[in-house]
């Protein structure tokens, strides 16, 4: 087989196997399937990761890291559910493998958990464990786009755990934001606002709960009170985009 320069329109231009991860490159170039420019070429070849066709090398890159925020996880499961759908197989094969593996980090995190529940012996360790399985199960429920069903029942299993947790120790405000974007995902809207409105009685002003408040209560058709907590959020100081963006669409419908 003859090869051309090193300018890659061999790679480019031909019809010969071409790879789609570096793993399977490098496979292939100990095989002897494929030429070493090949290999110099994946590795070298660096764009945006939602930028389609979709960087394979560059999400394996980023699937290796040891921790991954939520934001990029979430991200990754975004492209995962339309790279399931190529009519490349090795394509659809790498992003199947890439979301079970994806989350199954969660399931491990979980899995470790709820070992030290079971085996955790100061009384003030179990709601602080309770709460962070409840947070993994969240997270994990995020990731089941498409998944309505097994969604609901890892929402579920958060509520619970955070449920039990509220009972043994005060809860933070990190937790009260965690427990209104359960009771919203799992439907107990009612609920969810009593427990931002009660937040906000012991002087948590907090952005992110102004903001469930007003989502909440817009959800309901009360435009009133939405526009009372935009007043509120305005006075807030340096909001980010997002919540600017909500403030300017609640405020179209006054």
């Amino acid at each position: 087989m003859k090869f051309s320069d090193p300018g890659y329109s061999w790679v480019l231009e031909g019809n010969r196997y071409l790879t789609a991860t570096p793993s399977t490159v490098l496979r292939a170039l100990n095989a002897g399937l494929v030429h070493p420019d090949l290999f110099v070429f994946r590795m070298g070849n660096v764009k945006p990761l939602l930028e389609e066709p979709y960087d394979l090398r560059e999400i394996e890159r980023i699937l290796a890291k040891p921790v991954l925020e939520q934001k990029t996880a979430l991200l990754l499961v975004e492209i995962f559910q339309k790279l399931v759908h190529s009519p490349d197989a090795e394509t659809a094969l790498f992003a199947a493998e890439s979301w079970n593996l994806l989350e199954n980090r969660y399931t491990k995190k979980i899995q470790n958990l709820q070992k030290l529940l079971i085996t955790v012996e100061s009384e003030a360790d179990k709601p602080l464990l309770l709460r962070r399985t409840a947070r993994t199960f969240f997270q994990l429920g995020r990731l089941q786009v498409g998944r309505p069903e097994i969604r609901q029942f890892y929402f579920n299993e958060a509520l619970q755990l955070l449920k039990t947790s509220w009972k043994m120790m005060k809860p933070r405000l990190a937790d009260a934001q965690l427990m209104v974007q359960l009771l919203i995902e799992t439907g107990h809207i009612s609920a969810a606002v009593r427990v931002v409105r009660s937040n906000l009685r012991a002087g948590r002003s907090d952005p992110k709960l102004l903001v469930a408040w007003a989502d909440l209560e817009f959800r309901r058709g009360n435009l009133n009170r939405v526009f009372r907590i935009v007043r509120l959020l305005r006075r807030q100081k340096d909001l980010p985009k997002g919540t600017r963006r909500l403030i300017r669409h609640w405020r179209s419908f006054s």
